[in-house]
């Protein structure tokens, strides 16, 4: 889907910009994927990969970081939803881990845990401001304490963090994800390699294969 939009709120979330569009037509995004947003400006010579943060009545929330030129009023090329993202199965208990801070990428992922009743526990070392009381908020050095409690692990982060906490975790016989965070200048139009992952089944695109990858396949480089 392409769509011309415009950015109609900028705040910021952590010290970093995000904001609000106005969507003319439904769209059904999956917690985990992206879009590609470019303004136009002649300084501006790739689009911009941002992650929605929220999707409902006809508004989508973008997570922070978004480019710092952009401002209220900016009219944004929006393509997407693109990529892989999150497969939550029907499970009691969920472990999120924000590696990098930024936990509005995970927003539409514990909303509908929520929704399936589930217990939440969020590990991050940056609180977020606007969080629903259901969900728990815990240091994220305490992640691997969880190991027999969770039925669900979802990682968000770069691939250097994602990688480094799974060597440091313990969730056997546990249904695990990563949102591995790249730069995917492409969005999957060119397969330009930028955005490689190496899995147990070979190298992978993040821009297409992901950016949501099964934590157990994801391998060192």
């Amino acid at each position: 889907m392409e769509l011309n939009v415009e950015l109609v709120e900028l705040r910021l979330e952590g010290g970093l910009l995000a904001g609000r569009i106005h969507v003319p037509v439904p769209v059904q995004i999956t917690a985990g994927q992206y879009f590609l947003a470019a303004s136009g400006r002649p300084d501006e010579a790739l689009a911009a990969v941002v992650f929605p943060a929220g999707n409902m009545d006809g508004w989508l929330d973008l997570a922070p970081p978004l480019p710092s030129a952009w401002s209220a009023g900016t009219l944004l090329h929006l393509r997407g939803p693109l990529g892989r993202g999150f497969r939550l199965p029907v499970v009691r208990r969920v472990a999120l881990a924000a590696l990098d801070g930024i936990t509005a990428r995970l927003r539409l992922l514990w909303n509908q845990a929520l929704v399936q009743g589930a217990e939440v526990a969020l590990f991050t070392r940056r609180i977020p401001a606007s969080l629903p009381d259901a969900v728990e908020v815990l240091p994220l050095e305490s992640l691997p304490d969880v190991s027999g409690w969770a039925e669900y692990l979802a990682l968000d982060g770069t691939l250097p963090q994602v990688l480094e906490w799974k060597s440091r975790l313990a969730f056997p016989g546990v249904a695990a994800e990563a949102l591995v965070n790249l730069p995917m200048p492409c969005g999957g139009m060119g397969e330009c390699g930028v955005c490689s992952v190496r899995t147990r089944r070979g190298w992978k695109h993040a821009c297409q294969d992901g950016p949501v990858f099964d934590l157990h396949e994801l391998e060192a480089l």
